[in-house]
């Protein structure tokens, strides 16, 4: 990668001479989550308006549930 950026994999095509694609690091994941996000978004496609705004206000609660446990963790008793 350029000097300063995020290091990252550089993928070349056998198909496609002098191309080159640089990929950074954090934007790679296994292919098995990768199947898992993509098995989740096409049930979320299924759903409607109303129950994806049931869905998006219980990921909120869990998010903050994650958040209260994660921040309770670390305090120091008193």
């Amino acid at each position: 990668m350029p000097e300063g950026e995020e290091d990252g994999y550089s993928l070349e095509g056998f198909n496609l001479p002098h191309v080159t694609i640089e990929v950074p690091a954090s934007q790679i994941i296994p292919i098995a989550q990768w199947q898992q996000e993509e098995m989740i978004l096409a049930k979320l496609r299924q759903l409607s308006g109303a129950r994806l705004l049931q869905l998006q206000d219980y990921l909120d609660f869990l998010l903050q549930k994650q958040e209260f446990e994660h921040q309770s963790r670390f305090k120091s008793p008193t």
